[in-house]
Parts: structure tokens; C-alpha cells; sequence
């Protein structure tokens, strides 16, 4: 699988933000008119306009100011070189507000409603309000359901009855993808249901480098990522995940399907109920799921479990390479016993409540390499540390250089680098937690400030 998520984050990573073969460029502003022609000195007045022309390779900027009204898209791009683009102009800010917007359904829409059309991007709009419109599910802010290859990058996302963003039914291949990256999404599932960020029964997803935060009044769900029900092939990576109290961060949900091939690396998690949790709820299966290199700390219950909610089997998880602190209940608990291939190592788990690391049964699983610093369960593993790890701070998980947990890891099964893309090793072995140790040695010097340079 590493070697899947290195090849998509470099090179897909910087190539799906290309809009190649463009046709037509349209505009949209406050001050224009449906009946123009949606040129820079004509444009149009609604983005709805713009939705109900736009063909294959066309791209729509939209200039700052505040829309009230639910977008429907009509048509799809064709390939991956000739998507659909609804952009913010440059510079600009364009509001998508739902206040007073009577929406086509009360279920499984959006104020951005993407409905089964596939190679579009939607980049660097606000999409706010939509708590109050239609029933109890309620209306996302950006919903995809069906369709392949879209991309929601750079968007604001608050305030909505149900998810912030939403892909259902996305089947992609390992080639073309679908992201949802570099989004500020907060405030949502403001009294609906659904998650943040919903990924339900999609392949080859991409869910990285977003803000997911503020929780609202969420009775019926409120999960900040949540992968679940048949998806496969999805990676939730360099994502701060903070103040969602009594909900979990990233959930990991096979819900009464088969869920497989899912990697969850480099998040920051604070502030949350719940940390990580991987799930079978309604009897699914939950098949090769990796977690690493992810912070988890001051969350009000687990750091990172393996829950036994909902029966089903959870097989080849792997927890490796996280640090977990200060949460209040405890750090790493496998409280299911429908496991096989369980794997947990190069963890630190320290100074969490009632634990560090907690199993419900020993059979089906490894633990080793862990530093287990605080109260102590009666399980523990092999080659384990129990002394201080010696972070920064309370809330910088790096290393200080007297550390226990540098050089003291293994390298079997470890990451290629770190949280902050550090090279492992850098010392004479692996060390434990989500952070590689850097001598100072080995940090470059900070560039001088001052010169000119004289051509």
C-alpha cells in the first residue's frame, strides 16, 4: 500500500489541479445579467446559469459577493483533460449562502449539488447556510452522488444541516481520482445527519491537507471524516482535525459492507470526543486498514481504537508509528475480538487517562515497540519502554534529544518518513511516535535575510 500512497500524492497530487484543454472561460458577477453572454464585461448573474451551459473542458470564475441559490450541475466534463471548472476569480470571494434558498429535495442534496456528473472541479467558493433549509437530514453544503473524478479544493464549507462535503457512490480507478483536499470545513451537520467529510461506498479517494473543526449542534452524527460502507482504495492523510466535541475525528466505518484498503496518516487530532476509530458497524468487514504517523492528543475519551461496536471482523489493521497523549479515557484500545492480523507497533502512547494500550483479547494480534508511559493496563506487548518519552511541550509531540523513543524503534513495516516528511531514519535506528528525531546537526541553517543579489 505505501508505495500506492507515495505515487498519488506526488504525482497525482499535482497534476489534478490542471484544467487542460479549456474551451470556453465564463464569468459571473452580482451585477450581471442571465441574458448576457457570461463574458468578463458581460457576465452572468447566477451561477445556475453558468451550471445549465458549461460543457467539457469549459471553466466558470465567479467574482466576490454573496449567492443565494442551489446549483445543479447539468453536464460533466468528458475526460480528465477536459474537465469542468467553477472557480473564484482571482482574488475574489463568491458566497453561495443557502438563507432563504428553498431547496429541490429536503435528502441527499447539496447547495452545490453535483448529482452524478463526473470530471469537475469546485474550487475557492464559500458555500454557507444551509442548516436552515428542507427537513431533518437537511441539505450538504457540496454533494457528489455517483459520477468520478471530482475535485472540491480550497472551499469554505459552514454551517450546513448535513455534510460539509459529500462524495457517495464515487467509483474511480487507480488512475483518475477523486479529492477533496485544502477545504476550511466547519460548523456542519449543524442539526442533520452525515459527517464533516462523507465518503460512502467510493474508490480511490483522496481526502488530505483540510481544516475540519467547530462543532455544531450534532445530534445525529457530526464525525469529522468518515469513511465508510463499501469504500476502498481511500487515503485521509495531512488533515487537522479539532474542537468536535463528542465526535469522533476520523471514523473508519464498514457499516453492513466490505471496507477495504484504507490508509489514515499524518492528521492532527485535538480537541475532539474521540480520536480514531476503526468500526464494522451493522456486521461489515473491515479489510487492510493502516494508521500511522498521526497526533492524537486531549481528545475526551480514546485516542485510537479498534471499537467492537456493531459485531462484524476487522482484519490486517495496522497502528504503527502514532503518538497518542493526554487523552482522557486512554491510548490505544482493541476492544474487539473479531480481529485477525492485528498489528500494533512504534507507538507512543503516553500520559492518557485510564491506559495506554488496552486489548480484549490477546489472540490475533502483535503489539511491540511500543513506549507505554502512564497508567498501565496489564497488557503490554514485546519489546516495550515505559519511561517518559520527553516531548517539547504538551502540545508539541516532537522529541527532545535525551528522548527514550529515539533510535529505541523497528524498522520493520515503518513508514518512509514522518509526520513532517522527515527521511526514517536519521539516527542509528527507527524511533517510536509519529515524529523522527532530527539532530541539530542535520537541520539546514535558516537562509540569511538582508541581501541583494546582483545579476
Amino acid at each position: 500500500m505505501r508505495h500506492l500512497l507515495v505515487w498519488t500524492t506526488i504525482v497525482l497530487g499535482v497534476l489534478l489541479f490542471a484544467n487542460v484543454g479549456t474551451s470556453a472561460t465564463y464569468y459571473v458577477a452580482t451585477t450581471g445579467s442571465d441574458s448576457n453572454p457570461g463574458t468578463d464585461s458581460a457576465p452572468w448573474r447566477t451561477v445556475s446559469r453558468a451550471a445549465q451551459r458549461l460543457q467539457p473542458g469549459d471553466a466558470v470564475f465567479i467574482r466576490g459577493g454573496t449567492y443565494h441559490e442551489q446549483v445543479i450541475l447539468a453536464n460533466s466534463g468528458s475526460d480528465e483533460n477536459s474537465r469542468i471548472t467553477y472557480a473564484a476569480y482571482p482574488g475574489e470571494t463568491p458566497i453561495l449562502d443557502g438563507t432563504g434558498v428553498t431547496p429541490y429535495t429536503n435528502e441527499w442534496g447539496g447547495l452545490i449539488d453535483i448529482g452524478g456528473k463526473s470530471h469537475i472541479v469546485i474550487r475557492g467558493l464559500t458555500v454557507r447556510n444551509t442548516a436552515g433549509m428542507g427537513g431533518v437530514i437537511g441539505v450538504a453544503g457540496i454533494h457528489a452522488d455517483g459520477g468520478h473524478d471530482i475535485t472540491v479544493t480550497r472551499c469554505t464549507v459552514y454551517n450546513t444541516r448535513s455534510s460539509g462535503v459529500g462524495l457517495w457512490n464515487s467509483t474511480n480507478t487507480g488512475s483518475v481520482k477523486s479529492y477533496v483536499t485544502s477545504n476550511d470545513i466547519y460548523q456542519a451537520v449543524n442539526g442533520g445527519t452525515q459527517e464533516c467529510i462523507s465518503v460512502s461506498n467510493s474508490s480511490y479517494v483522496d481526502v488530505s491537507y483540510n481544516a475540519v473543526h467547530g462543532g455544531g449542534n450534532l445530534p445525529n452524527g457530526g464525525e469529522g471524516i468518515d469513511v465508510k460502507e463499501a469504500s476502498r482504495y481511500v487515503e485521509v492523510h495531512h488533515n487537522t482535525v479539532y474542537d468536535l466535541p463528542g465526535d469522533v475525528a476520523i471514523y473508519i466505518d464498514a457499516y453492513a459492507s466490505v471496507l477495504s484498503n484504507v490508509a489514515v496518516y499524518g492528521n492532527m487530532i485535538y480537541e475532539a470526543g474521540y480520536g480514531i476509530g476503526v468500526a464494522c458497524e451493522q456486521g461489515g468487514t473491515a479489510n487492510n486498514v493502516e494508521i500511522y504517523n498521526n497526533v492524537v492528543r486531549n481528545t475526551g475519551t480514546q485516542g485510537i481504537e479498534i471499537t467492537s461496536y456493531g459485531g462484524g471482523q476487522r482484519n490486517a489493521i495496522k497502528i504503527y508509528d502514532n503518538t497518542v497523549y493526554a487523552n482522557a479515557t486512554g491510548g490505544i484500545n482493541i476492544a474487539s475480538t473479531a480481529i485477525s492480523g492485528v498489528e500494533v507497533y512504534n507507538n507512543i502512547s503516553a500520559s492518557n487517562g485510564n491506559y495506554q494500550l488496552q486489548v480484549a483479547s490477546e489472540a490475533n494480534i502483535a503489539t511491540f515497540y511500543n513506549l507505554l508511559y502512564g497508567t498501565q493496563g496489564s497488557y503490554k506487548g514485546t519489546h516495550y519502554l515505559t519511561t517518559n518519552p520527553l516531548f517539547i511541550s504538551a502540545t508539541d509531540m516532537h522529541l527532545q534529544p535525551s528522548s527514550p523513543a529515539i533510535d529505541t524503534g523497528t524498522g520493520t513495516g515503518a513508514p518512509l518518513s514522518d509526520y513532517d516528511g522527515v527521511g526514517r531514519p536519521q539516527g542509528s535506528g527507527y524511533d517510536m511516535g509519529a515524529y523522527e528525531y532530527v539532530s541539530a546537526d542535520k537541520v539546514p541553517p535558516t537562509p540569511p535575510t538582508g541581501l541583494k543579489i546582483i545579476n
